[in-house]
């Protein structure tokens, strides 16, 4: 299913920095193969024309001895800095992501817009800097511009992985791919890249597909179904939250409590759920408010944003 679904040309970035490889890593090193034969070829006809014209100090095979020697010591050489280079770019990319969890969106962004623009990175790890990249966008408020970025990182193909550890990376990606939809309040596509995310769940992706479900169900109006799922999975613990994480799944229990609250009967509840999320940065949460009035009247209501609600919008300028 994952395979072909359409992904509409215009979400993908026209920015080369945000367009990972798309080749599989058989072509890829292929290509790298031909690059390095067609160098090693362009040597042996220049040595050919500069042997002929040229008395040498040595015979023609010691030079061409030199000269295989250095162009193995130049791919060796070459090869060991891309590693280094590499290792360098997945640190950052995980100092980005701690960021990112402790809401420091600004500097994460910083980090890896740096890696997307000048870093040389395997495939894979472009494409992961790229997906990280989208999460800033995303957490930004900036949905479309995220979706870009999400979209481009998964028609590279280069995280989708069997290894252990590595995948449960193309589930988080489409559940961030559903969860912009959700977002920007098109239901259908976030309940079909939902489907996606389940289909490639693996160990790792549990938080960002229950999360993912959260929103989409408050979306669908299962209000205390998604609230009891959410209790349920911080019950048990069988989940691990980053704290921002946790913070998010009580909010947004509170408020689908909010909405099916009839004669007041959860209001202890929401001021419970409301207490264990503190504390909550103003403004944390208003990346989702973008067509979502309900949420926004809800978070101003408990001091949780700054964003202005519909009746202050419409309030004039003193």
């Amino acid at each position: 299913m994952s395979d072909d679904l359409y992904i509409p040309g215009e979400l993908l970035p026209r920015d080369r920095r945000y367009r990972p490889e798309t080749q599989g890593f058989f072509i890829w090193l292929l290509i790298r193969c031909v690059w390095l034969g067609a160098l090693w070829m362009v040597l042996a006809v220049l040595y050919a024309i500069f042997s002929r014209r040229v008395m040498l100090p040595w015979n023609g095979t010691e030079a061409w001895y030199v000269l295989c020697g250095a162009y193995f010591a130049f791919v060796l050489l070459r090869g060991m800095l891309r590693r280094i280079q590499a290792a360098t770019s997945l640190q950052q990319i995980a100092e980005a992501q701690a960021l990112l969890q402790s809401g420091e969106t600004h500097k994460a962004a910083t980090i890896l817009e740096n890696l997307c623009v000048t870093a040389r990175m395997t495939p894979r790890a472009h494409a992961l800097a790229v997906f990280e990249r989208g999460r800033c966008f995303l957490l930004s408020g900036r949905a479309d511009q995220a979706l870009s970025l999400f979209f481009a990182a998964y028609s590279s193909g280069w995280l989708r992985s069997r290894k252990p550890g590595k995948a449960h990376l193309l589930s988080v990606l489409t559940s961030q791919i559903a969860t912009c939809y959700a977002i920007n309040n098109d239901l259908p596509n976030a309940e079909k890249w939902q489907g996606v995310a389940h289909d490639l769940a693996a160990p790792g992706s549990e938080t960002a597909l229950l999360l993912m479900d959260t929103l989409i169900g408050i979306r669908n109006g299962r209000f205390v179904v998604v609230a009891r799922d959410a209790e349920s999975a911080l019950a048990r613990g069988s989940v691990k939250f980053a704290p921002a994480e946790e913070k998010l799944l009580l909010v947004l229990s509170a408020f689908a409590l909010s909405q099916a609250n009839p004669n007041a009967v959860h209001d202890q509840k929401i001021a419970e759920l409301v207490q264990r999320a503190q504390p909550v940065t103003i403004g944390q949460f208003d990346y989702l408010l973008a067509y979502w009035p309900e949420l926004r009247e809800f978070l101003a209501a408990h001091q949780m944003s700054a964003a202005p609600t519909a009746t202050e919008a419409g309030k004039p300028v003193p």
